[in-house]
């Protein structure tokens, strides 16, 4: 098992994988583990990369991950083990590691385990505010149901979850969500297998109410990934209406095809886009032009909102990352936002916490009004709306949605 965690901290840290992958690779590969094996395999990489530059300091260790070797990753493995108070077997692996805690006095980089990098984005982004943001998105993540209700009600969801040994509580009885009490294996369920529900943080399900999709609608998801938000919005359609999920990855496209006869939805039709070219990046809209009551533009971001469930991310952000989405998010904003009607409205989102991607990025757009397809007039658009899902307030990733409408006439 040991053997195993200093593998998968090898591939997280010195090949960039992701935290979570990774975890998925070595769970299938290891099929004769038990639940209390699998559960401890996970919980020690999550804590581990979630700590890692705070273990590392406290065993002497002052390489950057990226020069880690195997030895580093056994004296992490054995740093974390110390630090929960339990002896240490005596392993060959583990006989030279020395553990002192950090202080508290401690930089802020190593006491919540960042890059200098990220530490310095984070405090130009937030100020004051970083530390009581990084605190919390540094805590693990609660499991989150959203109930599908065109399957069933959450009162009747909860129920049968019970029925599976699976115990949550209701969030809200206006909403559709239930928080898990007890870590399990959710896809193994009948209620997970039938559709009752979907796996989903509760500021992600804040997106679609805010798009407000009504039925006979067209909507269009163009930033659809695994298609999550396609899903809770063809729910709030009560299944009437056109909705289209564009992405640029066919294995997104694919994943969500197979959610959606899951949870036997049909009104979701799947559009892979081609970037019109490397440098720039535009996206097309043939076809599409002005035909949407609703976009929604779930934006490629930094992540630093969901952190929790990232946490490898910390040592992926960095300015180049930032200014690339950044870019990204901008021309995604201008391309696509021309597939909205006049009078209909643009809903943008990100994942983040920094103003940068979020309330910036929107006074940009809003201050810079588009071209009309022919070029004869510029499309302007007001602002309805903006809602920030702090991560300190709620027990919720990091989100930004604003909501735009686009004015009829031209300017």
């Amino acid at each position: 098992m040991a053997q195993s965690v200093v593998d998968a901290l090898a591939l997280i840290f010195t090949q960039s994988a992701k935290t979570d992958r990774v975890i998925e690779r070595f769970l299938k590969s290891q099929r004769k583990w038990g639940s209390r094996d699998r559960k401890f395999f996970a919980e020690s990489i999550f804590e581990i990369v979630r700590t890692a530059r705070w273990l590392a300091h406290g065993a002497g260790i002052d390489k950057t991950p990226q020069a880690w070797t195997t030895q580093d990753f056994w004296s992490l493995w054995g740093a974390r083990v110390l630090s929960q108070g339990i002896a240490l077997p005596q392993w060959p692996e583990l006989q030279n590691l020395r553990w002192t805690a950090p202080a508290e006095s401690v930089v802020r980089a190593i006491k919540h385990s960042l890059s200098d990098e990220l530490d310095e984005i984070g405090f130009s982004e937030c100020g004051s505010d970083w530390e009581s943001l990084i605190t919390s998105l540094n805590h693990p993540a609660e499991v989150y149901l959203r109930t599908n209700l065109i399957a069933t009600r959450p009162s009747d969801l909860q129920r049968k979850l019970l029925a599976e040994g699976v115990a949550t509580e209701v969030v809200d009885p206006e909403k559709p969500a239930l928080r898990l009490l007890v870590r399990k294996n959710l896809t193994s369920t009948s209620c997970f297998k039938d559709g009752l529900f979907e796996i989903q943080d509760l500021a992600s399900q804040e997106v679609a109410p805010q798009v407000n999709p009504q039925a006979g609608e067209t909507i269009i998801d163009a930033c659809a990934g695994g298609g999550g938000k396609s899903l809770h919005m063809a729910t709030l359609m009560g299944h009437r209406g056109r909705l289209i999920a564009m992405d640029i990855s066919d294995r997104k496209l694919l994943a969500l095809r197979e959610r959606a006869r899951r949870n036997k939805i049909n009104i979701i039709e799947t559009c892979r886009l081609e970037p019109l070219g490397e440098e720039t990046k535009t996206y097309p809209v043939e076809g599409l032009y002005e035909q949407a009551d609703r976009v929604l533009l779930d934006v490629p971001c930094s992540g630093s909102g969901v952190l929790r469930r990232n946490p490898d991310a910390k040592w992926r952000i960095n300015r180049k990352i930032l200014h690339e989405v950044q870019q990204t998010q901008a021309r995604l904003l201008t391309e696509y936002s021309k597939m909205v009607k006049p009078g209909g409205l643009l809903v943008y989102s990100t994942c983040s916490i920094f103003p940068s991607e979020n309330q910036n990025q929107i006074r940009q757009f809003l201050e810079k009004p588009t071209l009309s397809k022919d070029k004869s007039r510029q499309t302007s658009w007001e602002l309805i709306s903006e809602q920030s899902c702090d991560p300190r307030l709620k027990d919720w990733d990091g989100f930004y949605v604003a909501v735009m409408r686009r004015r009829s006439g031209a300017t």
